[in-house]
């Protein structure tokens, strides 16, 4: 007989292997079928396109669900649409998944991680170039995120250009997209040791479903999120929940995961 570790065992086991300097991949037991293998999306929630390019590069399109619209209904459209690539959404929460993959309610975008390279700074620096409408709050989403340790995220007007030197840079977008099923996409590439692609990474935000400010400020602080290399999280108290809500910022368990994405 099959016996699945408790969430606060696993609390209590990791607490001990931080404290005693073990890998906190020892401590975490993955419920039998649940966790994805090493390098694939868990995709509940959120859907996920994804191309091989002859290069040996990977393109990744991560679609957030409308409202009232199911991640199957949103694959099946997607399908529909010609979009190549298109994965079935995983059922279920994947809640034991080991760090650097999960923290609490937190979840990176893949596991393994795909994350920014640090090019010589002590964190990565990404800038997003901001070419949407008042809008979409990016003023006031980026600086949220930038309250973040290890990794540094900062606002740039679209006309100011990518500073270079070691920056990266993720271009932000609205529009009225249509009825696509989806509010957010945020597109990537990655290389073969898991690295974003600089310039491959970008927000698209669709005007076309409407809502609040504050429920707009949710899909952008989403999106951003994915651009940090964060997946959608378990709790409606951060804005990486799969479905969009009005609630406007990270959680702690968001900023407690991303220093270990990024050590």
């Amino acid at each position: 007989m099959r016996h699945r570790t408790s969430g606060w065992a696993l609390t209590v086991l990791t607490v001990l292997a931080v404290s005693l300097g073990i890998p906190a991949q020892a401590t975490a037991a993955p419920a039998p079928g649940a966790a994805p293998a090493a390098g694939q999306a868990e995709r509940a929630g959120d859907v996920h396109a994804v191309r091989q390019n002859a290069d040996g590069t990977t393109s990744v399109s991560v679609y957030r669900p409308a409202p009232g619209v199911t991640a199957d209904a949103l694959a099946k459209k997607l399908k529909a649409k010609g979009v190549r690539g298109v994965q079935a959404p995983t059922s279920g929460d994947v809640t034991a998944l080991a760090l650097p993959c999960s923290y609490g309610t937190a979840r990176s975008l893949e596991c393994s991680p795909v994350r920014w390279a640090h090019n010589g700074y002590a964190d990565p620096q990404v800038y997003f170039l901001d070419h949407t409408s008042s809008a979409w709050p990016m003023t006031a989403v980026v600086p949220k995120w930038h309250e973040s340790v290890g990794i540094d995220s900062y606002y740039r007007w679209y006309t100011d250009g990518c500073p270079g030197g070691g920056r990266h840079c993720a271009h932000v977008h609205n529009s009225n997209y249509g009825n696509t099923g989806w509010t957010g996409v945020t597109n990537y590439q990655y290389n073969s040791d898991r690295y974003f692609v600089d310039g491959s990474v970008s927000m698209q935000l669709n005007d076309y479903y409407g809502g609040s400010a504050a429920e707009h400020r949710n899909t952008a602080c989403h999106e951003a999120g994915h651009v940090l290399g964060l997946g959608h999280g378990t709790s409606t108290s951060s804005c990486m929940y799969s479905s969009r809500t009005s609630t406007t910022v990270p959680n702690s368990d968001d900023f407690a995961l991303l220093p270990r994405i990024y050590p």
